[in-house]
């Protein structure tokens, strides 16, 4: 169902993998299903993705002019991440990463979300106190890691992270507009 599906949404896949062993009491090689994983996510990827989420643009345009710095802070690995970024660059023509004057990949920090060394880390690299910092999340990990790193954390709820507890969120909005409002 999308109830059970939905509460992987911010883990790490070979725990979801372990919950779904649990959940059902079935075996399989976490190992192979890794390795199918990522055919499986790259195939996706190269086949849905067509642009930037709806409002990432606007924020990134108007937080600019007001001179912020952006920082892309995520669980993703590396490998992912230029993924992404090479699709939008073949999409938008035009390469989305240079938006960025940080990024910190999941694969890059010894402990990912929950835990706030990757919120640390980005902010180090931006040259900002993380108490300084804005954190967009759409998962309740993200939101944890923000808050434990001193962000201003703000939860973006969407349909497939209703479940998600984001009580520790500074702010809740349903779409990007309601930042926007924030920078002006």
């Amino acid at each position: 169902t999308d109830e059970y599906q939905y509460r992987f949404i911010g883990k790490p896949f070979s725990s979801n993998l372990t919950d779904i062993r649990n959940d059902f009491n079935i075996e399989f090689d976490t190992k192979k299903l890794l390795q199918e994983f990522e055919l499986f996510y790259e195939n996706v990827i190269s086949e849905n993705l067509k642009d930037v989420q709806q409002g990432v643009e606007k924020i990134v345009y108007h937080g600019k002019k007001k001179g912020l710095l952006f920082g892309l802070c995520t669980t993703s690995t590396r490998h992912h991440v230029n993924l992404v970024f090479d699709i939008l660059q073949k999409n938008r023509n035009e390469n989305v990463s240079e938006w960025l004057d940080a990024l910190v990949c999941g694969d890059e920090v010894q402990h990912r979300k929950p835990h706030p060394e990757p919120y640390l880390t980005t902010a180090k690299k931006l040259n900002v106190p993380p108490t300084e910092c804005i954190a967009i999340e759409d998962t309740m990990t993200g939101i944890e890691a923000a808050k434990e790193a001193g962000c201003f954390a703000i939860a973006l709820q969407q349909p497939y992270n209703q479940h998600h507890d984001f009580s520790r969120a500074d702010m809740l909005v349903d779409n990007l507009d309601h930042v926007i409002e924030i920078l002006h």
